[in-house]
C-alpha cells in the first residue's frame, strides 16, 4: 500500500492518511530527534555556525572573515616554532599565500629561497621534498581539493592506466609465445 501510494507524489493527502507502526522503544528517540531538528538545523545553517569552525582553525579572521588568521593557522603546528621562523611566516606569508592559491601546493624550493631550512629526515639529515603528485605525503604545504591539484591526480591516473594496459598487453604476447 505505501509503495503504490508513494509513487505518486501528487497524491499527498493519501500518504498522510497511511497508518506507520513503529516499535515504542524506538518512537521515544525519534520523538526527542525531531522535536529538537528544528534549532539544530538553524544552528548548522545559519551564517555564524558555518564560519565558526573556520575561523577556531585560523582559515578566516574573526574580522574580516575572509582572509587566514595567521596566528590561528600556527597554533596547529605541532611543535613550538622559533621567533626567527615566526618571522619568516609574518614576512612571506602573503607571497607563499598567492603560491598557494595558484597551484595548491608550496613546492620545497619556494621555502629554502625564503630562509626556511630543508625538512629533516629520522636521522637528521636535510631532506629536499621534490616529490610530485605520485608521492603527495611527502610535500610540505598541499591543498588537496585545489583544482590544479586534482587535474595532476587525474592525469597521473590516467598515465597509471595506460602503462597498466601496456604492462598486460606485453604480459598477454609473452603468453601468446
Amino acid at each position: 500500500l505505501i509503495q503504490q501510494k508513494s509513487s505518486d507524489l501528487s497524491n499527498l493527502s493519501a500518504l498522510q492518511n497511511c497508518p506507520v507502526t513503529m516499535n515504542r522503544r524506538r518512537q521515544g528517540p525519534l520523538e526527542e530527534i525531531l522535536v529538537c531538528l528544528p534549532e539544530l538545523l538553524t544552528e548548522i545553517v545559519s551564517k555564524d555556525g558555518n564560519q565558526r569552525g573556520f575561523i577556531l582553525c585560523g582559515f578566516i579572521d574573526s574580522v574580516t572573515r575572509t582572509t587566514p588568521d595567521l596566528n590561528n593557522l600556527l597554533l596547529t603546528c605541532r611543535r613550538t616554532m622559533p621567533q626567527w621562523e615566526y618571522d619568516l611566516f609574518e614576512k612571506h606569508f602573503n607571497e607563499l599565500f598567492k603560491i598557494m592559491h595558484e597551484n595548491g601546493h608550496v613546492p620545497d624550493d619556494e621555502f629554502l629561497k625564503r630562509g626556511w631550512p630543508a625538512d629533516q629526515n629520522m636521522d637528521g639529515m636535510p631532506v629536499i621534498r621534490d616529490a610530485g603528485i605520485r608521492n603527495e605525503r611527502s610535500q610540505r604545504a598541499k591543498n588537496l581539493t585545489h583544482p590544479r591539484q586534482i587535474q595532476l591526480r587525474v592525469l597521473e591516473a590516467q598515465r597509471a592506466k595506460e602503462k597498466n594496459a601496456q604492462a598486460l598487453g606485453h604480459m598477454f604476447m609473452l603468453i601468446r609465445n
